[in-house]
């Protein structure tokens, strides 16, 4: 299993390589730089080309026309200024002829049916060109916005060179018809009607200068339609040149993109190269090792325990194979995800600078960490050597300590034997000695005992009356303290007298407390001051009868210590008989020792709480009632 796995991990990872340098290799088709440069060329050239066209031969018709219209204008101003001169202008004698008179308005509805022909004309041409005008303006919008084809463009382009015929065709006969029109009228006027001239040249005055006020405005409308023309125009060129920079802009981005991509597929074709190389490295590795197990399994057939394992380890090869093919299908699909993924690495990129930005600072920090940590590497083992230099000192002063050790060893043992020699002797002389002592202590021991029980009753009686002489001054402090109670003389005799004592005073400092509310301020000071009085001369006899009990104490105290030396001294004399009552005799002493300390803790107790009292009574009179009662 140990050679399986890595062999497996191996050819897992070469069939990953070569389908990966195959899809790039086969399934995408890259084209060289060259040639997609020179194809955004022709694109763009064939979006100018088409583009700018157009524009220059709207801009040159758009320039021509108007020139064309101001020049038949004016030849038409001229025209009419002729014909008008000449009727204006000629005025000839007037001839008295004898016509009849019915002719008269036949003539005069033919020249007003002529007349108003040829205005119909003339405006029907006027009104024809201006439509086609208005044609040929919304036309390239549509055109500049919507071409996307050549064929488009051409049938574009034949649309427009009809319009642009059509209206010049009709321009020629407008030009052709308005000069026709006035010397028509003319003729007419100057053979029909000789004697009313003067009223027809007012009427055709008149009607040539309403054609003339509606040419002008027509040409006004017109000029001011051409001049929005150009201004639509010219916002077109300049969105043009916008867009064709932003297309340029792309370009060179796509441009740069595609000189990435190639440099990735280099990178890529180059690592796929590394990787075969290695993988015939490892091949070769795997043949020699392949080749060794064979012969081993020559040396090995006769073994079947050793085969079967053999056969369980094909099978789970076997199984480790179909996992693997299962692996390598999966790895197909992820190839082709792989494919849609190469649009996210330009993102990914940014990132993996940015992070190798981060590593370079973390990688600056670690090396300034390092040389720190060599330095204290270095003076960490000038140490160690150091100590251990000091440890081969100390192991050869210890082997030195120890040899002596076992020297005076030798000579302790030695001197033991000797001393045992000589305790022998000793203990045979000491106890001959002993034995005469024996006698003296015994008769001395019992007078000591007869001493020590007489000494006990008289602790006893004398721990008694202590006791009792307390418990008097306590009672009588009490009563000192609360001389308007009289109940507490009658229970001072019973044995509960402290715990009737508290009740009592705690009735009674409720009820001073009810009092006090109701009282003023005056009388409370005045009684507050006779009690603190009262408390002085109560806490200066207690202090006296305090040091009459130390007194006492004190001289106990120096009984007892002679009774301890007179104990010790009789523990000093060594016996077998004697141990016993020595031990009896200082358990009792030590026993008498406590009830003394007890008593002395129980005294020291009960006459350090008065000046506490005063303290606080001196501050508020009720507060030493209640650490009295306590």
């Amino acid at each position: 299993m140990d050679i399986s796995t890595p062999i497996i991990f191996i050819g897992i990872f070469i069939i990953a390589c070569v389908s990966l340098f195959l899809v790039f290799k086969f399934g995408i088709k890259e084209k060289s730089y060259e040639e997609a440069v020179a194809e955004q060329r022709q694109q763009t050239n064939a979006l100018l080309g088409v583009r700018a066209k157009p524009k220059e031969k709207k801009s040159k018709k758009s320039s021509k026309k108007p020139k064309d219209k101001s020049s038949l204008e004016n030849d038409g101003d001229e025209i009419v200024e002729t014909t008008n001169t000449k009727h204006v202008g000629f005025k000839e004698k007037p001839e008295i002829l004898n016509l009849p008179k019915e002719p008269s308005p036949v003539k005069k509805e033919e020249i007003k049916e002529k007349v108003t022909k040829q205005e119909k004309k003339s405006v029907n041409l006027e009104s024809e060109p201006i439509k086609a005008k208005k044609e040929k303006v919304k036309q390239p919008a549509p055109v500049t916005e919507k071409i996307e084809t050549a064929a488009v463009k051409h049938i574009v382009e034949k649309k427009e060179k009809a319009v642009v015929e059509k209206i010049e065709e009709k321009k020629i006969e407008k030009t052709e018809v308005t000069p026709v029109a006035a010397p028509t009228l003319t003729v007419n006027t100057a053979k029909e009607k000789k004697k009313k001239k003067s009223e027809f040249n007012t009427l055709q005055q008149i009607k040539k200068e309403k054609l003339l006020t509606e040419a002008i405005e027509a040409q006004t409308a017109l000029q001011t339609r051409i001049r929005e023309i150009r201004g639509e125009v010219q916002a077109e060129k300049t969105q043009q040149n916008h867009k064709i920079k932003s297309l340029e802009e792309l370009l060179n981005t796509k441009n740069i993109e595609v000189e990435s991509g190639n440099n990735r597929n280099q990178t890529l074709q180059h690592q796929l190269q590394q990787l075969q190389a290695k993988f015939n490295d490892d091949l070769q590795k795997l043949v020699e090792e392949n080749n060794g197990l064979v012969h081993q399994k020559q040396q090995l057939e006769g073994r079947l325990t050793q085969g079967q394992d053999a056969e369980s380890m094909l099978l789970q090869l076997r199984s480790d194979l179909q996992n693997a093919q299962m692996e390598l299908h999966r790895l197909n699909c992820d190839l082709q995800e792989v494919a849609r993924d190469r649009q996210n690495f330009q993102v990914e990129s940014d990132q993996v600078k940015n992070i190798n930005k981060q590593l370079e600072e973390t990688r600056q920090g670690l090396e300034s960490q390092i040389t720190i940590l060599t330095k204290k590497e270095e003076e960490h083992k000038k140490e160690m050597s150091h100590l251990t230099t000091n440890l081969h000192q100390q192991v050869e002063e210890n082997r030195k300590h120890e040899h002596t050790i076992l020297q005076l060893r030798n000579e302790i043992k030695q001197l033991k034997a000797e001393k045992i020699d000589i305790n022998n002797i000793i203990v045979q002389t000491e106890l001959q000695t002993t034995l005469a002592q024996l006698d003296k202590t015994n008769d001395k021991n019992k007078t000591l005992l007869i001493k020590i029980e007489e000494q006990k009753a008289k602790n006893n009686v004398l721990t008694k009356e202590i006791r009792l002489k307390e418990q008097d001054s306590q009672k009588q402090f009490i009563q000192r303290l609360f001389p308007e109670i009289e109940e507490l003389k009658s229970i001072s005799a019973k044995e509960n007298w402290q715990s009737e004592f508290e009740k009592l005073i705690t009735k009674h400092l409720e009820s001073i407390k009810t009092v006090k509310e109701t009282t003023k301020d005056a009388t409370e000071e005045n009684l507050l001051k006779m009690q603190v009085a009262n408390y002085k001369s109560i806490i200066d006899e207690t202090q006296q009868t305090k040091l009459e009990y130390e007194t006492k104490l004190e001289q106990e105290k120096q009984r007892n210590d002679t009774l301890s030396k007179q104990c010790q001294q009789l523990n000093r004399v060594p016996s077998g008989d004697t141990t016993a009552t020595i031990e009896k005799l200082n358990e009792e002493v030590n026993r008498l020792s406590e009830l003394l300390r007890l008593e002395q803790t129980s005294k020291n107790g009960n006459l350090n709480g008065s000046p506490k009292e005063q303290n606080y009574k001196s501050t508020n009179g009720i507060a030493v009632i209640e650490g009295t009662g306590h």
